[in-house]
């Protein structure tokens, strides 16, 4: 693969993630509790794909390697634990008040668990996440030992199977400890960036009309799977493990971050050829920090922006209160987490890859 291909790649993957954060920020624009009752229709569309949407994109960065010494598995599981379990214990701390039954809940590590500590929920994300990471890199190893391994296409088969046992799990109130759940479909949607990656290279240089009619062809089929369904479109709520119709689910999943992938190819292709003056820099260094936007931005929004935009407006539109909550939450939080980056790396999972490969020889040499 040439450079230009793997730097179109790169900032396409960003891009998408951009864009991806903000219906992130968006959608927790609605409380929980209003997710588990009346939902806007604006919140089941973005809540429909966004999660399943940073999965696949995590996928598409990834390479099937299997890690064939324990060395290689040391380090796979060190730098694994490092970048989300520490930002996720040290972030349910942090915004929790500490107790010993809080932080019993919080290594329990579900959505539900979380709730009861008073912490951010959505730091589910992070434990599953973990989980689903270890799961994929056990297909890796796996399939390493078959001679189809080396060929992505591959990979939509134990995807497919994936997010059948992620479906065979019985629903429970408090969900399962880390989310494991949750992580076999997560595991799918990773799984199936990595199946699809070159085919995602190829389409990123097809001509523009090519990639308008993909687009509007995907918006016009998720209309029409939502007309169907009807009153009957239901809140998919991966983050506690409902999906409703699980094929119904996975075909909102793959119809709306098909949507959003391609249009992070049309604006790559905007900034490239067309609009000139147009510098997609921003975007592509805001996905390159999507960890700490999603760690600092829902207490800010919810408590300060919705209430205060809801008090300047409380005549206007509740999407335009929302939309304005929802841009300066991810403005400051963007900020706040470049001072974060700065000061305290370790709070959004960066660390030094001396730490990452060795820690104790890192330690002895200071």
């Amino acid at each position: 693969m040439s450079d230009k291909n793997i730097r179109r790649r790169i900032e396409i993957i960003d891009i998408a993630k951009c864009i991806a954060i903000f219906t992130v920020v968006l959608g927790h624009t609605s409380p929980n509790s209003e997710l588990l009752r009346n939902t806007p229709l604006l919140t089941k569309i973005l809540y429909s794909f966004h999660m399943p949407l940073f999965f696949f994109l995590s996928g598409l960065s990834m390479s099937p390697k299997p890690l064939k010494t324990r060395d290689e598995r040391h380090l796979f599981f060190r730098k694994t634990v490092l970048t989300l379990v520490i930002p996720y214990l040290l972030w349910a701390l942090i915004y929790s008040n500490f107790s010993f039954p809080n932080l019993g809940w919080i290594l329990y590590g579900s959505w539900a668990a979380l709730g009861k500590t008073g912490t951010v929920t959505s730091l589910w994300f992070l434990s599953c996440l973990f989980c689903a990471r270890i799961l994929v890199q056990g297909v890796f190893s796996l399939l390493s030992h078959s001679r189809y391994g080396s060929r992505r296409p591959v990979y939509l088969i134990p995807a497919v199977i994936c997010l059948v046992i992620g479906a065979l799990f019985p629903d429970r109130e408090l969900g399962y400890p880390w989310c494991v759940d949750i992580a076999f479909t997560a595991a799918c949607c990773i799984l199936l960036g990595v199946a699809v990656r070159d085919g995602v290279i190829k389409l990123s240089v097809q001509k523009a009309w090519v990639l308008f009619s993909l687009l509007a062809a995907s918006v016009l089929f998720y209309a029409l799977l939502l007309h169907r369904l009807g009153d009957r479109f239901v809140n998919i709520m991966m983050f506690k493990g409902s999906y409703g119709d699980p094929a119904y689910a996975m075909a909102f999943a793959v119809l709306g971050g098909f949507a959003v992938l391609l249009v992070s190819m049309l604006l790559k292709r905007a900034a490239d050829e067309w609009l000139y003056d147009v510098d997609l820099k921003p975007m592509i260094y805001l996905g390159q920090h999507t960890m700490g936007v999603f760690l600092l931005h829902k207490p800010m929004l919810q408590n300060i922006f919705l209430p205060a935009f809801h008090s300047l407006l409380p005549t206007g539109p509740d999407l335009l209160v929302r939309l304005l909550a929802a841009v300066v939450s991810l403005v400051l939080s963007f900020w706040l987490c470049r001072l974060v980056e700065y000061y305290i790396p370790e709070l959004v999972g960066i660390f030094s890859k001396d730490i990452i490969a060795n820690p104790v020889l890192s330690q002895e040499n200071k």
